[in-house]
């Protein structure tokens, strides 16, 4: 499955999973063409995506236990996740990019337009992807689609990549070694 705009392909049904790091490994491959003076050449690599196996409500949650008051709660979230990728967790795993976060609405009370009738964000993912929210009362990420403002809830996202103290830790060595490939393979 192609993720993202650029010619890179992932095997997003069959995962390296590490529990104990809090970590998904998707295998993959990127490919290029161009012309070179022998003629046109194809370039095809191995690739890993890693992700955190933490949804990205988890990862609100985390930063609302350290937050001292409300406002500093929304302000530090606003940076971990506006204006970078996140995975959806459903459908085609498609990659977007967090515009903003709505506070002041939540999957019950953010309504639109699907199909000719009113719905709500829950009912949508319940019905169009059986998959149903434990925290009705999360706030609701912005993403562009198109040209377009859309809404999901941080329940159904996943962090894409891994955060700096991940990047530092043992288990990162671990997941490192485990997509090592040798020319032989």
């Amino acid at each position: 499955r192609q993720i993202g705009k650029t010619p890179r392909f992932f095997d997003t049904s069959n995962p390296i999973v590490m529990q104990r790091e809090g970590l998904k490994i998707w295998s993959g491959f990127k490919a290029s063409a161009y012309q070179s003076q022998m003629g046109c050449v194809l370039a095809i690599d191995n690739i890993f995506k890693f992700m955190s196996t933490k949804t990205c409500l988890d990862r609100l949650r985390e930063i609302r236990e350290k937050s001292h008051s409300t406002h500093q709660y929304e302000q530090i979230a606003k940076l971990e996740f506006c204006g970078k990728p996140i995975i959806a967790d459903w459908g085609n795993s498609r990659s977007y990019f967090v515009q903003d976060i709505d506070f002041g609405t939540n999957p019950l009370k953010h309504e639109f337009v699907y199909n000719g009738q009113t719905i709500n964000i829950a009912t949508y993912f319940k019905n169009v992807y059986g998959k149903v929210l434990r925290d009705v009362n999360q706030p609701l990420f912005m993403v562009r689609i198109a040209d377009q403002i859309t809404y999901l809830p941080p329940e159904f996202c996943l962090v894409d990549g891994v955060s700096d103290s991940m990047k530092k830790s043992p288990g990162m060595r671990e997941a490192l070694k485990r997509t090592h490939i040798s020319p032989s393979d």
